[in-house]
């Protein structure tokens, strides 16, 4: 097969396998080799195609990945040709632009790569990779930062531990590095170069089994613990097209059922999901006497995600109710869904919600330590929780309303998020949701309940309040440092000998 083949080939058959091992749980290890193609077409078929091969590949990923994009039309019209062509332009066009941001950056790596430095390059690009995943996140309305390597293998737990020194960019890096030093290995071998070869897959091994060694290392050491807690997670799974259509009355007393049946474990705090309930709870004095009377009987506290009207704005908002009423803090959701909480360009008339973002992180100050809490979309910018961490926070929660994406393939995507933003901050996630999956994650990242997906249900766990700051918390994203460096000297490299032609 010709190398111009070989260079659209390799590419497309990377992005599908990396994509797979997105969309089935416990697949994820098939991440530390189906890396292999891309690096292989970019090293050795041409360096020139560095660009045209990672939009190939980005884009494979993220149309396989985010399949479950198809799910969306049907939310908009009752049409099912109708749902279908719309559902096929979004992730068409989503997957378009995520691999355009993610390919831009490989443009000046033809002006820095060195054909004499193999290895030199495979850490090249994939530093230069980690930008693109780093670039997804930061501009608003097209920021989505959901296909990041590093939430393909949060099911393997003691690899996902260096996220608490530089976060799951790292992670992706590792990710990057293995398999780069496999596609060497790969090249040598066809050409029956054994000594090159063995080097080669060594490099390869001893960067996995270094991150593996330090994360047992790490697991095996006890951080410092307040006393435990107990939490109860309800999950209402209210499908989105039937919730609303329930008077604010039924929804309240759904969820205090649901809970009552757990409430012989003696919890401490009782966690609803994302706007679980309406605005009527901070002007409905009935409404809310169910509420705080429950949290009397109980001696409990509820954290529940809801819909605040102030003047002429609504908010998606976390408030915390107690046996004295809802507590003055009120965390209001910064990072809304585009085209779903709001119309970023005032042109689509289909969007029925208009939420107004919040400005600041809050954290929540309770009889038991200091709450933060992320919504939904949020726990996917790894910044949301590491500035509440940063700001006090002790124990994290995230509601969500997973309803529109899908029955199965979003949910798990999601939750790997949860786990990713445990380890990075070294804080328990307790994540609430509508359909699942509401979970209570350690800061290791291992699950110590969860719910099934899709049904109405409940869960209890034990955690413990945290103090100590990873050094991701408080650093950030600084491996993202080489990243901007190599992309700077690429950009006047590529300025330069342009300006000469």
């Amino acid at each position: 097969m010709s190398n111009k083949n070989l260079k659209l080939l390799l590419p497309l058959i990377s992005g599908l396998l990396t994509g797979i091992s997105f969309i089935i749980p416990y697949f994820g290890f098939i991440c530390f080799f189906s890396i292999v193609p891309l690096f292989y077409s970019i090293l050795y078929c041409n360096n020139n195609s560095a660009f045209s091969s990672v939009f190939i590949f980005s884009f494979a990923f993220s149309l396989t990945s985010d399949i479950w994009f198809m799910n969306i039309g049907n939310d908009l019209t009752d049409n099912k040709l109708h749902a279908f062509f719309i559902s096929l332009t979004i992730i068409l066009l989503v997957s378009f632009v995520l691999a355009l941001f993610h390919s831009i950056p490989f443009s000046i790596y033809k002006y820095i790569v060195s054909r004499k430095k193999i290895k030199v390059n495979v850490i090249l690009l994939s530093f230069i990779y980690i930008f693109g995943e780093w670039i997804t996140g930061v501009f608003p309305p097209i920021a989505f930062p959901w296909n990041r390597l590093c939430n393909i293998v949060s099911g393997i737990t003691p690899f996902i531990q260096s996220a608490s020194v530089l976060g799951g960019l790292f992670l992706s890096l590792i990710i990057l590095c293995i398999n780069g030093y496999l596609s060497i290995f790969l090249h040598f071998l066809i050409r029956k170069k054994f000594k090159e070869s063995i080097l080669a897959i060594l490099c390869s091994m001893s960067i996995f089994l270094v991150n593996i060694i330090y994360g047992y290392a790490v697991m095996n050491n006890k951080f410092p613990e307040k006393e435990n807690h107990s939490v109860l997670l309800v999950q209402g799974n209210y499908p989105k097209k039937e919730k609303w259509n329930h008077v604010p009355e039924e929804i309240v007393k759904a969820y205090i059922e649901i809970a009552e049946s757990k409430m012989s474990d003696n919890p401490d705090i009782v966690i609803f999901p994302e706007t679980a309930l309406s605005a009527n709870i901070f002007k409905d004095q009935t409404l809310l006497k169910v509420l705080t009377d429950f949290c009397v009987k109980h001696d409990t506290t509820i954290i529940t995600g809801a819909q605040l009207k102030d003047e002429e704005l609504i908010y998606n908002v976390c408030a915390v109710i107690t046996s004295g009423g809802i507590h003055p803090d009120i965390y209001r959701k910064q990072i809304l869904v585009p085209f779903g909480e709001y119309n970023p360009f005032g042109i689509f008339t289909f969007i029925s919600s208009d939420f107004s973002a919040g400005k600041e992180c809050v954290t929540i100050n309770t009889d038991i330590g200091k709450i933060g809490s992320v919504i939904c979309f949020e726990s996917i910018f790894s910044d949301s929780v590491s500035e509440c961490v940063e700001d006090g926070a002790e124990v994290i929660t995230i509601l969500s309303n997973d309803s529109w994406l899908g029955a199965s393939i979003p949910l798990y995507q999601h939750h790997t998020h949860s786990i990713i933003r445990a380890v990075e901050n070294r804080r328990y996630v307790l994540t609430s949701t509508n359909t699942g999956i509401s979970s209570v994650v350690t800061p290791y990242g291992k699950i110590l309940a969860e719910t099934e997906k899709n049904t109405k249900s409940s869960v209890s766990a034990e955690f413990c309040m945290m103090e100590n700051l990873s050094i991701y918390a408080f650093t950030g994203n600084i491996i993202i440092i080489p990243s901007c460096i190599i992309i700077l000297y690429g950009s006047i490299k590529t300025f330069y000998r342009n300006k000469r032609k």
